[in-house]
């Protein structure tokens, strides 16, 4: 039979086990963010919230602002093959590379680009188009990270109204769990 002080030991044994795997959990969670072979950014990622179909601007800024016209400009998803979502190289667009996904639906404007932004425009956007953004300014070394959320919604549901012996049907956009973004 075990006493009340192998109880009591086992349960110090026990407690100081306990801590220590939390301490070295913690340990290789910091460790592992650090090292996960992707330079870090000062700054998270500014997330955009928009729905299929419509059109949306991913912001990039220079500060101070730099004309970019004849410099590079990359737009990417690091998650995709091939990666490039749009480039900008020396006052062109340049989508030999562009992935096939975004054909015909990604452009920078060269009048905000004289002023430093180098946002893109993203027309008709698809489910598909959710994920992570890098947009890269290689003559400065400047990378802006931009998380796209893309929600859906429909018109599946009828509302019947009864007002003074008349009845109508109105159309009513589903919003809550239907409408959020899917992720």
């Amino acid at each position: 039979m075990c006493g009340l002080n192998d109880v009591l030991s086992l349960k110090a044994e026990l407690s100081f086990f306990k801590t220590s795997v939390l301490q070295y959990t913690v340990i290789l969670l910091l460790l592992t963010g650090s090292c996960g072979g992707q330079a870090q950014d000062a700054q998270p990622p500014l997330r955009m919230v928009t729905l299929v179909g419509e059109d949306v601007v991913l912001p990039c800024r220079l500060e101070p602002p730099l004309d970019a016209v004849s410099k590079s400009v990359e737009w990417a998803r690091p998650d995709l093959e091939p990666r490039f979502v749009h480039v900008w190289h020396e006052g062109r667009d340049l989508l030999i590379n562009q992935n096939p996904s975004y054909r015909g639906r990604t452009s920078v404007s060269i009048d905000k680009l004289k002023q430093g932004d180098l946002s893109l425009l993203l027309s008709a956007v698809k489910l598909s188009d959710n994920g992570l953004y890098r947009c890269y300014f290689p003559s400065k070394d400047k990378k802006t990270h931009v998380e796209l959320v893309v929600g859906e919604c429909s018109l599946h549901k009828i509302c019947i109204m009864f007002l003074h012996n008349f009845s109508f049907l109105l159309p009513q956009i589903t919003t809550g769990e239907k409408c959020l973004p899917q992720t």
